[in-house]
């Protein structure tokens, strides 16, 4: 199933989000800073596998690759990340969210093979770079 991950503190987004992906048939999970230090592929599983408990676990038991740490006091910024997602439907989630006439949200990414061993923290600060926020 395609799942959306958000930090969005707008509520308004949020819910404009929320009605997008009830719409399209999307799961939408929310992340917050107790997840800065955990690479992207413990997320999904602790959020949107079947273990539904919200813990973090480790893939095939393996080490996480990146050793990128957020500093003390460091808050996610405003982001959606796409996970099993094709590009047609990727597509179809952006411009429906287009449609509700809310701001767009600057910071998105796709889980990728490469990005997936990151954690959420490094993935922040490499869409920051590319965005050159």
């Amino acid at each position: 199933m395609s799942t959306i991950f958000v930090n969005i503190p707008n509520e308004e987004k949020k819910n404009g989000i929320s009605l997008v992906c009830q719409r399209l048939g999307i799961e939408m999970r929310v992340i917050g800073n107790e997840y800065l230090n955990v690479c992207l592929g413990d997320i999904i599983i602790a959020l949107s596998g079947e273990n539904r408990t919200g813990k973090a676990i480790k893939i095939n038991n393996n080490p996480i690759e990146s050793t990128a740490k957020a500093p003390a006091l460091y808050n996610i910024p405003e982001l959606m990340i796409f996970h099993g997602f094709d590009s047609s439907a990727l597509d179809g989630f952006l411009n429906m969210y287009k449609m509700t006439g809310l701001p767009k949200i600057p910071l998105k990414a796709v889980v990728t093979p490469y990005n997936i061993k990151w954690t959420l923290y490094e993935l922040i600060e490499h869409l920051k770079e590319e965005s050159g926020r």
